[in-house]
């Protein structure tokens, strides 16, 4: 066909044992939205990575506007067109908006940068497609949203048309997230390419002209969307029907924890304000709001991580407010962190090693002075074999296991010692159908064993599914308290926006 702009034949890449792109051949058509879809290892991110040039690959060839192609770098691939949007942002905070969108592809006039034509240039950007940020604001002050403009303006300023998002709405509420499917109809309106990489069936059929399926490192099939189903698509990604968690309905018990009007302040600014929750043993509690309204302050406060001002904090009717992390931890806290790289793992660490940090002073791991390192084996397999983790061992670095399968570690760790009090931040943020629906069923089960759980997700469906009870957080405040299962997902959107009617 001519209007093929991009297309891939007989990919091949294996990373020592690991055949991570076999035989892959897709085409890609001009003005098109392309979802790639599979599950965590399937294959998707490398071939991504195939295509821009990180990766170069074993055998195989790529063909963009009908010449075959050999990338040495992003940087190659990104001068004939084609861009990448990662799911973790590549931008400096201390600079603005207009400084990391020219950084690197400056505008020079007589040898000196000409500020001021990159400011026109990109001014006219953001009126076409329907950006709307202020461009002279530190990126470190800019929402989450803005920031994923950003990194889109960076794309278009170097008059690129093939755009490949990475799991572009992981961090993005829906709001966010409807906001960045009017950017790719405009893409799409000006006959841009765009590659869409998702874990959401959801969210593929909503915007999506063609679905290309990864399996295993293969590519099972390109179908367009309109025929075929979410179910088919699901049953092609993971091999076998899934199994949905059937939620029970139970009567919540004893309040384990409470919030009694906490306050808390940071670098003199309140943002944390009367802040009154209780969780109850056998209970999920949800935690809805934009991203930076208090949510990361708030699981801070209850972890120890910062002293709060003011207010009591509670367990079992015992004040636990000056207590330490550890102490916290001893008395039966755990967490999914938000945040899997940063607070979550160490990068660079094996998995063996990562699966040990926080729990090292736990008697289960002490040979005397030293580290049980036999006991630490063992529970580093078990996760890796309940969890369906793909890794080469455990001797592994965490860095080189895809995002998804780090976020499986951090949640099979989290939950070694039978807790009493879970928090789970953002749990399935990354993972694949069947993964979350894993997720969902520790959740349940750890409901059914009277553990109170506080679930902070940026997923309303998935809030709605799980919590018996949701609160509405704004600007550093719970606005209201909602019934789970009886909530639509717009008058949610309409409180997270500080809305009342």
């Amino acid at each position: 066909m001519s209007n093929y702009i991009l297309q891939v034949k007989s990919l091949n890449k294996s990373f020592e044992n690991v055949h991570a792109v076999k035989t892959a051949s897709v085409d890609f058509i001009e003005g098109e939205i392309h979802s790639i879809i599979g599950e965590n290892g399937a294959g998707k991110s490398t071939l991504m990575n195939l295509i821009t040039g990180l990766y170069e690959p074993d055998s195989g060839k790529i063909i963009f506007k009908g010449s075959e192609i050999v990338f040495k770098s992003p940087a190659d691939s990104l001068k004939v067109g084609i861009g990448i949007v990662h799911q973790h942002f590549m931008l400096i905070d201390e600079f603005t908006a207009v400084e990391n969108i020219i950084l690197g592809n400056e505008i020079k006039k007589n040898g000196f940068l000409d500020i001021s034509t990159a400011r026109i240039k990109i001014s006219e950007l953001q009126d076409k497609y329907g950006f709307n940020f202020p461009l002279n604001k530190k990126v470190g002050e800019l929402t989450v949203g803005e920031k994923q403009q950003i990194e889109i303006l960076k794309i278009l300023f170097r008059e690129a048309n093939f755009f490949i998002f990475d799991e572009p709405t992981a961090v993005l509420t829906p709001i966010e997230v409807e906001g960045l499917y009017k950017i790719f109809r405009k893409l799409k309106e000006n006959n841009n390419t765009i590659v869409f990489i998702s874990h959401k069936l959801k969210e593929i059929f909503s915007i999506s002209d063609r679905i290309s399926v990864m399996r295993n490192g293969e590519l099972i099939g390109t179908f367009n969307s309109d025929e075929v189903t979410k179910a088919g698509i699901a049953v092609k990604m993971v091999g076998h029907e899934i199994d949905i968690t059937k939620i029970e309905e139970r009567i919540p018990g004893e309040i384990l924890f409470e919030m009694r009007d906490v306050e808390l302040f940071l670098k003199k600014k309140k943002v944390l304000h009367n802040i009154n929750l209780n969780i109850r043993a056998g209970e999920i509690v949800g935690i809805a709001g934009v991203e930076g309204n208090g949510q990361d302050e708030l699981v801070s406060s209850i972890m120890s991580l910062v002293k709060i001002n003011s207010g009591a904090i509670f367990f079992r009717d015992q004040e636990i407010s000056s207590l330490s992390t550890e102490d916290k931890i001893k008395l039966g806290f755990s967490i999914i962190p938000s945040d899997r790289l940063k607070t979550g793992a160490v990068t660079e660490f094996t998995l063996k090693e990562n699966v040990l940090l926080g729990l090292h002073n736990f008697p289960e791991f002490r040979r005397g002075i030293f580290i049980n390192l036999e006991k630490r084996d063992t529970l580093i397999k078990d996760i890796i074999e309940k969890f369906n983790v793909k890794a080469e061992s455990i001797n592994q670095e965490f860095g080189n296991l895809s995002g998804g399968n780090q976020q499986k570690i951090v949640v099979g760790k989290s939950i070694f010692k039978n807790p009493e009090i879970f928090i789970a931040h953002h749990p399935t943020r990354g993972l694949d159908i069947s993964a979350t629906e894993f997720v969902h069923s520790i959740l349940e089960n750890l409901k059914q064993n009277d553990v109170g759980i506080l679930l902070i997700s940026s997923d309303l469906e998935e809030l709605l599914r799980l919590s018996d009870r949701i609160y509405i957080m704004y600007k550093g405040e719970l606005l209201e308290e909602l019934q789970g299962k009886s909530v639509e997902i717009n008058s949610i959107c309409k409180l997270m926006a500080g809305i009342k009617d």
